[in-house]
């Protein structure tokens, strides 16, 4: 089963230099058909990394797995940047996580602020519970303390709602 886990060690393992199938296969501890099978999904799924195949059609034919691009390795330095900023903070406000939302592409962006006086009186939850049903992939909250979580409005409970889509 394919899993966050395995995902990073195949693209650490590619990002040093292009590696084969049954290199990858080796080093996860799966089988070579299992391994592309992986790679295939990563690359759909992600585009993190590329194959090509030499000789193909041949019984010698070789499929090399490589990083996609320089601007996909950018992302990962950049990755591993924001990881160790957290790492290193002592106190809460050492980061925020506003440090990576300036950084994504406003198109893939876009930013909600909620209040409310307490939990009865948050007003207008059907549309939050809208984009979180239409989520495909994954959401992300900057919210320090998620007490948005006890926010019920009579008609949607976010407790509830966020209980559901976990158990999808």
């Amino acid at each position: 089963m394919l899993d966050r886990e395995i995902i990073k060690k195949i693209e650490d393992f590619v990002y040093s230099k292009p590696r084969s199938i049954q290199e990858i296969s080796e080093h996860i501890g799966k089988n070579w058909r299992t391994a592309d099978r992986y790679i295939q999904e990563i690359e759909t799924s992600f585009g993190t990394i590329t194959t090509r195949v030499f000789r193909e059609g041949t019984r010698g034919a070789l499929k090399i797995v490589y990083f996609s691009s320089v601007d996909k390795i950018s992302h990962s330095v950049f990755q591993e940047k924001l990881e160790e900023d957290i790492l290193k903070g002592r106190t809460k406000y050492d980061f925020s996580a506003f440090d990576i939302f300036q950084h994504i592409p406003d198109k893939n962006k876009s930013a909600r602020i909620k209040r409310g006086e307490n939990e009865i009186k948050a007003s207008g939850l059907e549309e939050f519970e809208q984009l979180l049903e239409c989520t495909k992939k994954q959401i992300l909250f900057f919210s320090g303390n998620l007490s948005f979580i006890n926010f019920d409005d009579g008609k949607v409970n976010v407790f509830n709602l966020i209980e559901k889509l976990i158990k999808k």
